[in-house]
This record gives structure tokens, C-alpha cells and sequence, in this order.
């Protein structure tokens, strides 16, 4: 098979296509008696959201088998990402739950039914840096400043994309990386830069 010359995008699913927030929020009000709301989440780890003792069992309630397959798309990502299907060669880059060895299954399924994506274009790993491609779109803010180091060389052929969501509006990166991060949850926008960046086939 001859390999594309078209832009390679990486897609983070939790917090970017997908919406874990409202199934972790019911199961923390649940355990611990209060109601937690999108207002309590200051910083993208869900840990904070639960006494350290109560960790454990909240991320087995959330590892059940089922409730991967049940997430909601979020609004606007299913038409996102096949407009972008359109210009570029989409790979979801996304970690496993830890603890629930049904996740990925899940995740497989889902995938291809909201989005069409063939399991040859999942990537599952932690070391999202690894990701050799054109973008990467991450809603956690360490995940896209490791991606801006690793490429660093080339830099205005790489974007690291933050997406933006409440709780990493004041994120702030290293000023020799900041300066390159987008701060966008716009699909829209995400095609325009690909169409305003001229990436030689070797790029990648």
C-alpha cells in the first residue's frame, strides 16, 4: 500500500470526542454523598474529585463493562471529525482505563459505530508523544506539551492542539512551547490550519 501523502491528525477521545465528564461526575456524587458538578473540575484529573481513600472503587465503578460503550458523543464532534476525514488521515491516539480490561473492546466499538474509524488507525498508549504525525488534538494539558517538546524541530509544521474545555483554561506551558500550543475546540478551525500550512511529503 502506498503511504498518504495527506496530514496525519491525532484525536484524543475522552474530553475530545467523547463525554466521560457527566458519567464521572454521577459516580462521585454518588460515593461521596454531594453534588459535584463541571463547576468542580479544576484541573483535568478526575482524582481530585474523590477523598484519596474512595480512588479505588471510583475508578472500578467507572471501569464497569458497558459504561465505556454508553458514552455520549460530545456536540459537534461526529460532524468534526468527518469533516477532517475529508482533508486529512484521522488516528485516534487514546490510553486504556486503568484497571478495566474490557476498555479497549469498548472503545473499539464505539469508535467505529459514532465515527467509522478502523481499528488500524487506534493507537493506545500513555506516551502520546510517540504520535509521529502533523497534530495533535489532547484535552489534557501535559499530554500536548510532551507532543511540543518531542517535536520541537520543524516547529511550524507541528501543532499541538490543547482542546479547550473549563478546566484547562489556565493552563499555562513553558514560554518556549506556549507560543506554538492552539487553544481551540473548534473543528472548523482545525481545518484551516491544516489548509494554511504547507507540509512537504517528508514530513512525516
Amino acid at each position: 500500500m502506498a503511504k498518504s501523502s495527506r496530514r496525519r491528525v491525532g484525536l484524543d477521545v475522552d474530553g475530545v470526542l467523547a463525554d466521560l465528564i457527566t458519567p464521572c461526575l454521577a459516580v462521585a456524587s454518588e460515593m461521596t454523598g454531594k453534588e459535584i458538578t463541571p463547576d468542580h473540575m479544576k484541573s483535568w484529573d478526575f482524582d481530585h474529585l474523590v477523598p484519596p481513600e474512595m480512588l479505588e472503587p471510583f475508578w472500578e465503578r467507572i471501569g464497569k463493562p458497558g459504561l465505556c460503550g454508553s458514552l455520549v458523543p460530545l456536540d459537534g464532534a461526529v460532524d468534526g471529525v468527518k469533516a477532517l476525514s475529508e482533508v486529512a488521515d484521522v488516528y485516534i491516539v487514546t490510553s486504556y482505563l486503568r484497571g478495566a480490561a474490557q476498555w479497549v473492546h469498548e472503545r473499539d466499538g464505539w469508535l467505529q459505530d459514532h465515527f467509522g474509524i478502523p481499528h488500524a488507525r487506534m493507537v493506545y498508549t500513555k506516551a502520546k508523544y510517540t504520535f509521529h504525525g502533523h497534530m495533535l488534538v489532547d484535552d489534557k494539558p501535559d499530554n500536548v506539551s510532551e507532543w511540543a517538546d518531542e517535536y520541537s524541530g520543524g516547529a511550524s509544521l507541528r501543532v499541538p492542539v490543547l482542546w479547550s474545555q473549563p478546566y484547562n483554561s489556565m493552563t499555562k506551558f513553558p514560554s518556549n512551547i506556549d507560543y506554538r500550543i492552539v487553544r481551540t475546540n473548534d473543528w472548523m478551525k482545525l481545518i484551516d490550519i491544516l489548509h494554511s500550512r504547507t507540509y512537504p511529503r517528508t514530513s512525516v
